[in-house]
């Protein structure tokens, strides 16, 4: 529980005894981690890369992108209605469910353009639910010591599935079989996987039957109540002890007892909202189709790929978010961030540079010069992945009131997805100049950087009743 300090936690640990006191609050993720590897396929399939084009009428590819996007919104919509009211089963089931729905549309008509559009609301609607019962329920049921590594799963796992989404479809062209020889098409083989998540999600959700201790003290079951604390540490607790963590969850219950939504919106929740709204859209820009489309311009001439060299920034961040995950608790969520961003600012300004230096017409363009854009890039991915992504999920988990928080993960899980619609809508009209981004980019790196250091909080060790008070400070 993230409440808590109690009486054990004063014998030092090392970071592996933590987490094996911890592993079942580690298998409690296992179900969101099936659903965000499949978003993370999805992403893949829609942002990275283009999906394939052959359908049965001449629609633009690029809306299907924008149907996944269309599905988050819906599914953070649905979800901020009923996550936090209902044992923690029901939105797992839902998205393990729509998961089978998207992935089953995949694999029996691969070629029709709206049974194709439906898969891909249904997988983002699956992702956008999952997004919000995690950052809502997760930390109510993570011990604080290690809270920001298990929130971290959410962009680890994303991002491992645009790795394996990318490498699978990087071999696929690779070693294509010959025509006539092929049995599925890779569309057909992305469902079929995509499918095997979702049942794979029911599956553990119906394994786990250990349920929020708050939400059991909002019921007024108080027995098992007690009974969730002890099997979430793990360990033998005393009376005194249980009597402890469950003082903590009622002080931080009594936060916005009897009190309106929107008042306890206007004064405690409005501020965190717009501040982790700017991390995460951030986040949203570095993984969005301008920056990939940029880098795939890059890579191609710069490491002569045959196919796309996008696999490479996915590993950068999939690599970045596994060792943020690793330091976050013990390093904090602002030093991770400020001390990523730095650098950032320097390679995005210095690639800004090389292309206008390319932009003098008496100049030729250099094949190395263009290499060392994309090595720019990747390590610019490696860091932003490994710093401010990880800390802005954190913040979103620990950023808001119990009845307010689904609310308001939904409204910044709504607001990213919007601009990831408008980013697709921009790179389908227009051409976006690399230099002109690079430039941005570097400038609002270096704006964040600012913003993070003055404005958020650290909340490395503390309880959620102890976040809450120091983002109110802020």
């Amino acid at each position: 529980m993230p409440l808590l300090p109690t009486i054990k936690e004063e014998d030092s640990q090392t970071w592996l005894q933590q987490l094996w006191q911890c592993r079942m609050q580690m298998q409690l993720m296992i179900p969101a981690s099936t659903v965000f590897f499949a978003g993370g396929l999805k992403l893949g399939w829609s942002v990275f890369e283009s999906p394939p084009a052959h359908f049965d009428y001449d629609y633009d590819s690029n809306l299907l992108t924008v149907s996944l996007f269309i599905g988050c919104i819906l599914g953070a919509a649905i979800a901020s209605f009923f996550v936090g009211r209902v044992t923690k089963n029901i939105p797992h089931v839902a998205s393990g469910t729509l998961l089978i729905l998207g992935g089953l549309l995949f694999m029996a008509v691969p070629n029709i353009f709206i049974a194709l559009a439906f898969g891909c609301i249904f997988e983002g609607a699956a992702l956008g639910l999952s997004q919000v019962q995690t950052f809502s329920i997760g930390p109510e049921m993570t011990h604080k010591d290690v809270r920001g590594f298990m929130m971290s799963i959410e962009r680890c796992s994303i991002w491992f599935g645009i790795l394996t989404q990318l490498t699978f479809t990087h071999l696929w062209y690779a070693f294509e079989p010959e025509p006539g020889h092929r049995t599925m098409q890779s569309g057909q083989i992305h469902g079929l996987v995509v499918a095997c998540l979702g049942l794979i999600c029911i599956v553990a959700t119906l394994r786990q039957h250990t349920e929020s201790p708050l939400l059991l003290i909002q019921q007024h079951r108080e027995l098992a109540a007690n009974a969730a604390l002890k099997q979430l540490m793990d360990t033998q607790l005393t009376t005194m002890e249980v009597m402890r963590l469950r003082e903590d969850c009622l002080q931080l219950l009594s936060i916005d007892a009897d009190q309106s939504g929107w008042y306890t919106l206007r004064k405690r929740n409005v501020r965190p909202l717009l501040k982790v709204f700017i991390l995460r859209g951030f986040v949203t820009l570095t993984m969005s189709q301008p920056f990939n489309r940029i880098f795939l311009s890059a890579s191609w001439l710069g490491f002569n790929c045959e196919t796309n060299c996008l696999y490479t920034i996915a590993a950068a961040g999939a690599c970045g978010s596994l060792l943020g995950s690793l330091l976050i608790d013990r390093y904090g969520r602002r030093r991770m961030s400020v001390a990523t961003l730095l650098p950032a600012t320097i390679f995005m300004l210095i690639a800004g540079g090389i292309l206008e230096y390319f932009a003098n017409p008496n100049v030729a363009i250099i094949h190395d010069d263009l290499e060392i854009i994309a090595c720019l890039m990747i390590l610019f991915q490696f860091l932003i992945c490994c710093g401010v992504s990880i800390a802005a999920s954190i913040y979103m988990s620990e950023a808001f009131t119990i009845t307010q928080k689904p609310k308001c993960i939904a409204a910044i899980l709504i607001g990213e997805n919007l601009l990831q619609v408008a980013l697709a809508f921009v790179v389908a009209s227009k051409t976006v100049s690399g230099m002109v981004f690079f430039f941005s980019m570097g400038f609002l790196c270096m704006l964040l950087g600012l913003c993070v250091f003055f404005c958020m909080p650290e909340t490395r060790l503390l309880t959620l009743y102890e976040c809450l008070q120091k983002f109110k400070k802020v």
